[in-house]
């Protein structure tokens, strides 16, 4: 019943946000102040890789890094509910557990750094995706490859960088915790299938064969390039950090639910790379002119006519204006929208028939899940 009184929507007030935002700023000192006392011997190019972790890591919504937090924060609730006396309810308002003062044995502050090293990890993969993708915006400013004093060599060189230093943080901050090896372990094993994704991804844009825009491609390339590291690792590393994970639930579970939000993700990401303004979403869609096997292209294979289906190969992959205009016409002449508004609806259905299995196994997974789906079903393009 108690559990009832910390749910999302109690979590997520002003007060809480900002809490949260000050603890996240507050640990982005600790972790670049680390960091930085680590590179002393790069000498003046200690400035560019303070400028490195500014410009690519931050400015982002940070929700990967806040479902870390937001999951640590709700099994810190629940316990505190359990321990609260019946008649507690009417002598006084429950209060939520704060934060230890020692840093070290502060569960949130643990979740905290690794809601960083999530950011750090994602920067990493979104200077490669960028430099890839010959994208030219990202969160509304340059890529960092395309400033002036960076380019595509020291790009590349800088995303390594990006990624050596999560296990660097793992190491200084959470060394001494129980679960340290697990999670260096999540972090591996989450890069590698991610990594994968990323070839899967280049390799289909490369080949610029059309037999290669099929829902199998597609999908086997989501599953490794956005699901672990966008979904599944975010809400499982809370877990650790809570506890619960392999408990009271399987990382088998968390992966099933992180799989069917990652899936509608990648799909929702694909529509707005597409019909989004680049001022809405802070970056330039790209996927039409590099030939990406996005859903659109793949659900245009399929239903197109024989002659849509010759116009759009004659147009798609091409980075002119009129192509790129061609083939968001042939979408819309096969309804694209349409038929993601439709799968729209059945990824809610999906998600609505998982929430009983985890109301009574694991609440804290339960409002996990929907602080997520909140933020992510039906956002606006």
């Amino acid at each position: 019943f108690f559990f009832g009184l910390w749910t999302m929507a109690s979590l997520l007030n002003d007060e809480y946000l900002k809490k949260e935002a000050a603890s996240f700023e507050d640990a982005w000192k600790d972790v670049k102040a680390y960091l930085l006392s680590e590179l002393k011997m790069c000498g003046e190019s200690i400035a560019r890789m303070e400028k490195l972790l500014d410009y690519t890591c931050k400015g982002g919504k940070m929700t990967r890094a806040k479902t870390i937090t937001r999951v640590t924060q709700l099994k810190m609730n629940q316990d505190a509910a359990r321990e609260t006396k019946w008649y507690d309810m009417f002598l006084s308002t429950p209060t939520k557990l704060e934060p230890k003062s020692d840093k070290k044995e502060d569960p949130l502050y643990a979740a905290t750094i690794l809601g960083w090293c999530l950011e750090i990890t994602q920067a990493y993969l979104l200077v490669m995706d960028d430099i890839v993708d010959h994208s030219e915006t990202r969160r509304f400013q340059p890529c960092w490859y395309k400033l002036e004093d960076v380019g595509v060599g020291l790009g590349i060189v800088d995303s390594v960088l990006l990624r050596s230093f999560v296990y660097r943080i793992l190491k200084h901050f959470l060394g001494h915790k129980p679960y340290y090896l697990q999670v260096v372990e999540m972090f591996n094993h989450t890069m590698y299938m991610t990594e994968i994704g990323e070839m899967l991804d280049t390799l289909s844009e490369q080949k610029k064969d059309f037999k290669y825009l099929t829902l199998d491609t597609y999908m086997n390339v989501v599953w490794h390039k956005t699901c672990y590291y966008t979904i599944h690792l975010p809400i499982a590393l809370g877990l650790v950090v809570s506890g619960d994970l392999e408990k009271t639930v399987t990382e088998e579970e968390v992966r099933q639910i992180a799989f069917i939000i990652g899936e509608y993700f990648q799909i929702q990401d694909d529509i707005m790379d597409c019909f989004s303004d680049p001022k809405t979403i802070g970056k330039i869609g790209t996927d039409i002119q590099d030939f990406k096997c996005s859903w659109l292209a793949c659900q245009f294979m399929l239903h197109a006519s024989p002659e849509q289906i010759t116009e759009f190969k004659e147009n798609y992959g091409k980075d002119e204006e009129g192509c790129i205009a061609k083939i968001k016409e042939l979408y819309d002449a096969v309804g694209i929208k349409k038929r993601f508004e439709e799968l729209e609806e059945e990824y809610g259905k999906k998600v609505d028939a998982w929430k009983p299995t985890m109301a009574t196994k694991c609440p804290v997974l339960l409002e996990a899940v929907e602080m997520l789906w909140k933020v992510t079903y039906k956002r606006s393009y």
